[in-house]
């Protein structure tokens, strides 16, 4: 295939115009203010933090208030407790959330564990939360995964 040079021209101006333009400056600022998680949970030392599909959810580290979860809205905005204080929870508090697929949560449940606890734990999203019975408490992690109450302790497993 031969190319004249006047589609050697066209070509290499569609090229040069096509380039992607210089990015403008990345900036960072605060998504979640200080004050805000403050006022919710009496201190700000944020831990963790989850994308729960139409929310965020974190949790804070040592101190006072740190078994509470909060959330906000997809801004960082309306920042509020998140379900009840879970009990023994304790030190620091991992959280993350489902994806909604495989069985795991299918509403984008989260999940939250403490260092001190020994348990995982599924809140669900959508529905009322209410405590688990010690029963629940014992279960294994797969029974957490595969449990239609709306939260539910599971025992870690290695």
């Amino acid at each position: 295939m031969r190319l004249s040079p006047g589609t050697c021209g066209a070509l290499l101006t569609l090229a040069v115009c096509a380039a992607p333009a210089e990015a403008a400056p990345l900036s960072f600022g605060d998504f979640v203010t200080s004050a805000a998680i403050n006022a919710v949970e009496g201190q700000n030392q944020t831990i963790g933090f989850a994308y729960a599909g139409n929310k965020f959810v974190g949790s804070v580290y040592f101190g006072s208030n740190n078994n509470q979860l909060y959330s906000t809205n997809l801004t960082g905005g309306g920042v509020a407790k998140f379900g009840a204080p879970i009990t023994g929870f304790t030190g620091e508090i991992y959280v993350t959330a489902s994806l909604g697929i495989g069985g795991f949560g299918p509403n984008r449940d989260v999940y939250t564990g403490s260092e001190a606890g020994g348990a995982v734990w599924r809140i669900s999203t959508t529905a009322r939360r209410r405590r688990s019975s010690p029963a629940a408490a014992a279960a294994s992690s797969a029974a957490c995964a595969a449990s239609r109450s709306t939260r539910t302790a599971c025992t870690a497993t290695s």
